[in-house]
């Protein structure tokens, strides 16, 4: 009775063993027969119990499960149905999981096999946890949703260290989690990432990288000294990723050239406007930043990020002197807005300045005072329009046009710039 009992549970087990590897041959075969939901149904009943499956099953188990996981999640996205994306959105999660559990089994054979399927997939996987950092930023008690992006992160430096996006992300989603100490630790690795595998297309966009190191700086850990160089750091490198693009602006079209001289205007105003900021509100670095940019001004005449910045500083103790800086950088390049812009602004909030005065007084004493007005307005005006001959969609200073051009009597240019920003959606 015993050996019968013996080989009665032999046979069970041989039974058992055979069925979940056949398991997983059904599951490939539905894999490469484009039936994911049946591969994945089929893989996971077979990879259910690793101790019945053959050893070289487990990684070619894991391997196609993974693979399924992904098939079945991006067809739910081409085809765009909402219901299939909802109940398969933790599928890249388990796929990087089935991927790990291959790993951890592979004879030999699976590791490159694994490391493509991942390396195709890692945008898929930082497209998706940028998508859940949006949705996190817009919604109020979202730390769910920031440790699930920070998941996803997690498995796309684990795919590339190399790109610094992922640690840029990661980063934000850190600060999302109020982890400032790691966030500010991602937002470094982010600047080295991109200083030692600099992305063969120019990228303004990592200037941000160090306004939210300078954001911790200074509101989290109150160091100003540390806020500064790391905004210092920000405007150098943006500079010279705008030299980059400027090599390639030749092959890029016109609307091309726009959006990216747009960027880096734009990028470069947020950095210098921050800078500023932190200088106003420390009159002692305030006092150091005069006498350094003077100095570099001076040293660097050619420079045009350095007369602008100096520019900026005057604004606040010598307006006369900040439109001199100001007219020194349109003349070292002229092809750039943010000196314009600034020139405009101050004429802008002088003649301001001089309207306030004289609602103040009766007629025949603001008389004089409303000639001085729209004489700075008569300055600022071709200022204004040289920003938008450079970045014609810039929708502050068409705002500020279209105000001008009513006051100045140019209905024909008011219209055009009311036209313009109606296209713009303003």
């Amino acid at each position: 009775m015993r050996k019968l009992t013996t080989l009665l549970l032999a046979s069970l087990i041989t039974i058992s063993l055979f069925a979940q590897d056949s398991k997983i041959t059904t599951g490939i075969v539905a894999h490469d027969q484009g039936d994911y939901n049946m591969a994945v149904e089929a893989l996971s009943i077979g990879l259910k119990d690793e101790n019945n499956i053959k050893a070289k099953n487990l990684p070619r188990g894991y391997y196609y499960l993974g693979k399924s996981l992904i098939r079945q999640f991006q067809l739910a996205a081409q085809n765009q149905d909402t219901e299939a994306i909802a109940k398969y959105q933790d599928n890249l999660l388990k796929a990087n999981d089935a991927f790990k559990k291959a790993r951890k089994h592979d004879d030999g054979k699976w590791g490159q096999k694994i490391d493509r399927e991942l390396s195709l997939m890692y945008n898929t996987f930082l497209t998706s946890a940028l998508g859940i950092l949006n949705t996190a930023n817009q919604e109020p008690n979202s730390q769910q949703a920031y440790a699930k992006a920070k998941e996803y992160l997690d498995i796309c430096i684990d795919i590339n260290s190399d790109n610094y996006l992922s640690y840029d992300l990661l980063g934000q989603t850190e600060l999302g989690l109020k982890d400032s100490t790691n966030a500010l630790k991602s937002f470094n690795k982010a600047s080295q990432a991109f200083l030692a595998n600099t992305p063969i297309q120019p990228d303004m966009l990592i200037g941000y990288v160090y306004y939210r190191i300078g954001l911790i700086e200074r509101y989290m850990n109150r160091d100003m000294d540390k806020a500064l160089t790391a905004i210092g750091q920000g405007k150098e490198i943006v500079e010279k990723e705008w030299e980059r693009w400027q090599e390639k602006l030749g092959s890029l079209s016109e609307e091309q050239q726009q959006q990216v001289s747009a960027q880096y205007q734009s990028t470069l105003q947020d950095l210098s406007r921050f800078e500023l900021d932190i200088l106003l509100n420390s009159p002692e670095k305030m006092s150091e930043a005069l006498v350094k940019f003077e100095k570099a001004a001076n040293e660097e005449p050619d420079n045009y990020t350095v007369r602008v910045a100096y520019a900026q500083l005057l604004e606040n103790v010598d307006t006369e002197k900040a439109i001199v800086q100001y007219q020194k950088a349109i003349e070292i390049d002229p092809n750039k807005t943010m000196a314009y812009f600034n020139l405009g602004a101050i004429y802008n909030n002088m003649a301001a300045k001089f309207y306030k005065k004289a609602n103040e007084l009766d007629w025949e004493e603001s008389e004089p005072l409303q000639k001085k007005a729209i004489e700075y307005m008569g300055k600022a005006y071709p200022n204004f329009q040289k920003v938008i001959e450079i970045s014609p969609d810039d929708v502050s200073t068409l705002q500020a046009l279209a105000q001008i051009a009513i006051t100045l009597e140019k209905v024909d240019d008011y219209k055009i710039y009311k036209e313009k920003l109606k296209a713009l959606g303003y």
